[in-house]
């Protein structure tokens, strides 16, 4: 059977392996490049990590969190809060500079939005629209991830020193139903 009679993936396969053979490319000509690539694409997640540390760094202030009950713990240094804000709607991100070890897991940040913001005051989102909002919380150990929705438990944010300032309170929730308690100031630099 010569190379016209396999048809599909093989076929093609079969094809490539020839027409290299012929280019002189060897087994360990492609073993080397398949090697550089991963080590070129090791060094740019690197560099991006890198640089997402440095700002999370650069935006580090005087917030605090604590958490209570699947994991345990304060955050009270090396948070760093960045907020956007599009039309109505703020989003405030909230990232610890590096991964933190709190009881029962590490703390990496959560996320949060305020839809119709108008500023300083106090918001019950409980009691407003978040549909197609994401609040959420990350612990580099869940696999499925930490939500709120109103079902779970407050989500109370107070934002007061000219929107530089904000008191939050959320019941984030894993698909196992196990439940985080957040309370936290956030200050933005």
């Amino acid at each position: 059977m010569g190379d016209k009679d396999q048809g599909g993936l093989a076929g093609l396969f079969g094809k490539a392996e020839k027409w290299l053979r012929q280019q002189g490319v060897t087994h360990e000509d492609l073993e080397k490049a398949k090697t550089d690539r991963e080590a070129l694409d090791a060094r740019e997640a690197a560099e991006k990590q890198a640089g997402e540390r440095a700002d999370r760094s650069i935006r580090a202030g005087d917030s605090t969190v604590t958490l209570r009950g699947a994991v345990n713990g304060t955050v009270d240094s090396g948070l760093s809060a960045k907020v956007e804000q599009e039309d109505d709607q703020l989003v405030v991100t909230v990232e610890a500079v590096d991964p933190v070890p709190v009881e029962g897991g590490t703390f990496a940040g959560f996320t949060f939005a305020i839809p119709s913001y108008t500023g300083p005051g106090t918001y019950d989102l409980g009691t407003s629209d978040q549909s197609g909002l994401m609040y959420e919380l990350w612990l580099e150990e869940s696999q499925e991830g930490y939500f709120w929705a109103r079902e779970y438990g407050p989500g109370i944010v107070t934002v007061s020193d000219g929107g530089k300032a904000m008191e939050v309170h959320f019941v984030y929730q894993d698909p196992g139903s196990h439940k985080i308690d957040l309370q936290g100031t956030i200050r933005l630099n």
